[in-house]
C-alpha cells in the first residue's frame, strides 16, 4: 500500500469526522434554537428590531441599546449575519462557519497533498478558509452594484407615482412587482414586513442594514423624516433619482480611468504563479530549488496579497 493512499485515505477520514462532529454539535445544542429563530424571522419582530440599532443611517435616529453594549462575540456574530444578508445567500453564521471548515479542510488537504505535508497549515488552510469568505464579499459587491443600478429608475418611478395620487405602500408595491431583482426582492421584503405587523421605521432600518448601498440609505432616511415630520417626498426622490444617476456615471468614469491600472494589476499578480507552473514544467531541477525554501516561498505569497490589498485600495475609493 503505497504512502499518498494512505495519506488520501487519512486525510478524507479526518475530513469526515470533523463535519460529522460539527454536524452532531449542531443537531444536539442548535437545532431546536434554529427552528425557533426561523419562525421568528417568518414573523419578522424579534429579528427585526434585534437589528435596527445596526442600521447604518444616521447617528439621530439610531435607538440606545436597551440592555448595554453586546460582547464582542454576539458583534463578531452580528456584523457577519449582515454581510451574508448582504449577500442574499441564505445563510447563518453557523452554517457559513461549517461551509468554511469544509472548504478549508478540502482545499488545504489538497494543497498539501501537492506541495507537501508541511504546507497545509502553514498556507493551504489559511487561503483556503478564506475562500467563502472572497465568494461573500464578491457577490456581496456585484449586488450592491446591480441595486444601485436599478435605483435611479425606481427613484423616478415612485416620483411620478405619487405625483399621480398613489401612495407609499402603492409605490414601494409598483417596485416589488414591476422592477428586476435584486431590488425588487428589497422591497418585497420590505412591503411584506409591514403586512406582518411591522413598523414601517423598523422594516425601513432593517433594508438599510440588508443593503450596502449609500443611495437606498438615503431613500431610507428621506421615508423616515417624510414619516415624522411631512414634506414633498415626490420632489424629494425625483432630486435623489438625479443624483443617483451622477453617482453611478461618475463610478461608471472612474471605472474606465482606472481600468488600465486594473488590468496591470491583475497581470502583474498572475505573472509570478503562472512563471513558476510554466517552470515547473519546462525545468522542473531549476525550480525545485525555490520550491525547497518555504519560508522564501511564504514570504512572496504574504508580497503579493500586500500589493494586491494595495492596489484594490488605491483603484477602489469613496466618493
Amino acid at each position: 500500500m503505497s504512502e499518498s493512499f494512505i495519506l488520501i485515505n487519512t486525510f478524507l477520514g479526518v475530513t469526515i469526522g470533523i463535519v460529522a462532529v460539527a454536524w452532531l454539535v449542531y443537531d444536539s445544542f442548535f437545532r431546536v434554537k434554529s427552528k425557533v429563530a426561523d419562525r421568528i424571522d417568518d414573523a419578522m419582530r424579534e429579528r427585526v428590531e434585534g437589528h435596527q440599532e445596526n442600521s447604518p443611517i444616521i447617528k439621530d435616529m439610531v435607538r440606545p441599546i436597551r440592555s448595554g453594549k453586546k460582547p464582542l462575540l454576539r458583534r463578531t456574530q452580528d456584523r457577519i449575519q449582515t454581510w451574508l444578508d448582504q449577500a442574499a445567500t441564505g445563510l447563518n453564521v453557523w452554517q457559513f462557519a461549517v461551509i468554511s471548515l469544509i472548504v478549508s479542510c478540502l482545499f488545504g488537504g489538497a494543497f498539501g497533498f501537492a506541495f507537501g505535508p508541511g504546507w497545509v497549515l502553514g498556507i493551504g488552510t489559511p487561503l483556503s478558509l478564506l475562500l467563502p469568505a472572497i465568494v461573500v464579499y464578491s457577490r456581496r459587491n456585484a449586488r450592491s452594484e446591480q441595486i444601485s443600478t436599478q435605483l435611479p429608475n425606481a427613484f423616478s418611478a415612485m416620483s411620478r407615482g405619487l405625483r399621480a395620487g398613489q401612495g407609499v405602500p402603492a409605490v414601494v408595491q409598483m417596485i416589488a412587482n414591476d422592477f428586476p431583482k435584486p431590488l425588487s426582492e428589497e422591497f418585497n421584503y420590505f412591503y411584506e414586513q409591514q403586512h406582518l405587523g411591522v413598523p414601517p421605521e423598523v422594516a425601513l432600518r432593517d433594508m438599510a442594514r440588508r443593503v450596502n448601498v449609500m443611495e437606498l440609505r438615503i431613500f431610507t432616511i428621506a421615508l423616515i423624516v417624510h414619516k415624522r415630520s411631512g414634506g414633498n417626498l415626490a420632489e424629494l426622490l425625483q432630486q435623489l433619482s438625479e443624483l443617483v444617476r451622477k453617482r453611478v456615471k461618475m463610478k461608471r468614469r472612474i471605472k474606465s480611468l482606472t481600468g488600465e491600472g486594473r488590468m496591470q494589476a491583475a497581470v502583474l499578480i498572475a505573472m509570478p504563479t503562472i512563471v513558476v507552473m510554466i517552470m515547473s514544467l519546462i525545468a522542473p531541477q531549476y525550480i525545485s530549488v525555490l520550491l525547497e525554501r518555504h519560508d522564501i516561498l511564504a514570504g512572496c505569497v504574504f508580497s503579493q496579497l500586500l500589493g494586491a490589498f494595495c492596489i484594490y485600495r488605491i483603484v477602489n475609493f469613496s466618493y
